[in-house]
């Protein structure tokens, strides 16, 4: 038991780090047994930035990352599972996309700018919560 938790609530764990980071397989494998466990539920306190079209120096993006994120966000949707994500967890407003290039463009070369998400906030169905350093 965990105190102050209401005693007739289960709060189930999925481990989706590695040693230092969090593959995004791992988090999309965990949202699915997660609403197959029966959870009425799912706190995601992690996020990605994701170039979802342009293009990277290498010819790719992360559309494909995006769809399987969608894939899983859906699948959540469809059983009546709420979904509550963290949002802009590097301190960025996520409605510039100035600010997010930049920061993708430090991670991996970028040929050609494309629009940038934060998943799984991203979504609609998806409730997605700020955090403050001030009350």
């Amino acid at each position: 038991n965990i105190n102050g938790v209401n005693p007739h609530v289960n709060i189930n764990v999925y481990r989706i780090f590695g040693k230092s980071s969090a593959s995004p397989d791992w988090i999309v494998k965990a949202i699915f047994d997660a609403v197959d466990d029966g959870n009425d539920i799912i706190n995601l306190s992690t996020g990605q930035y994701l170039m979802i079209d342009g293009e990277y120096e290498d010819g790719t993006n992360d559309f494909e990352t995006f769809l399987k994120y969608k894939k899983a966000i859906d699948y959540a949707n469809q059983k009546g599972v709420i979904i509550v994500a963290a949002l802009g967890n590097d301190s960025l407003n996520v409605s510039n996309q100035s600010d997010l290039l930049k920061l993708i463009g430090s991670r991996k070369k970028v040929r050609k700018p494309g629009l940038v998400v934060d998943v799984p906030s991203y979504f609609s169905s998806t409730i997605s919560v700020g955090g403050i350093d001030r009350l």
